[in-house]
């Protein structure tokens, strides 16, 4: 069962779960808490992934896919997805001020000089860490759908690799309860729940 969270709020009773405050957050049995995506990805593929590897066994590829899941989850969430989330979600759910435009415009920028970085993968292999849909690309999936819920990605401007890639993405299985994701008062734009756009 999924709970919203106000992270911002900062409750007492959610930082004795998760001690850094943020989100996700996987709580199993009440009692055993998961406060980081890394930890809940070792977890769910530790016990639930038998029907396909989102790892691969071979450690070099591994080590390939964990550091694109890694610099989705941390370099391209601080320099785009993160401003985008505080800027046009939680100040609408706080209600308290308009938006940076600066900040917004920073994110803009960023968004392509990581775009180039993803289709310079797509160019090498048809996923982003060789030629197997993997963790790489939900965790890159994840990230941009937040872009394209909010409308920030013109797609009309993104070349075709990127666009065949990420409609792949959605069609899978693992990633289709994300579409289904809405954000209180912020209606999703009209490609995000579009499988070939």
């Amino acid at each position: 069962m999924l709970n919203d969270e106000r992270f911002w709020e900062r409750r007492e009773s959610f930082l004795k779960m998760s001690p850094i405050g943020t989100v996700p957050l996987l709580v199993k049995k009440g009692s055993l808490f998961f406060p980081h995506s890394d930890l809940i990805v070792n977890h769910i593929i530790k016990n639930y992934d038998t029907d396909f590897s989102l790892i691969p066994e071979k450690e070099e590829d591994e080590v390939r896919v964990k550091s694109i899941s890694t610099w989705f989850d941390e370099k391209f969430f601080h320099e785009v997805s993160k401003i985008f989330l505080y800027e046009k979600v939680i100040h609408t759910m706080k209600q308290d001020e308009s938006p940076d435009v600066n900040s917004l415009n920073i994110a803009r920028y960023n968004v392509h000089i990581h775009f180039e970085f993803l289709e310079f993968l797509l160019s090498q292999n048809a996923f982003l860490a060789g030629e197997k849909f993997t963790l790489a690309d939900i965790t890159a999936g994840a990230h941009i759908s937040v872009l394209d819920y909010l409308s920030e990605i013109k797609w009309s401007n993104v070349s075709v690799l990127i666009k065949d890639w990420y409609s792949i993405v959605k069609s899978k299985i693992p990633f289709k309860d994300i579409l289904l994701d809405r954000v209180p008062n912020i209606k999703p734009s009209i490609t995000y729940e579009i499988l070939d756009f």
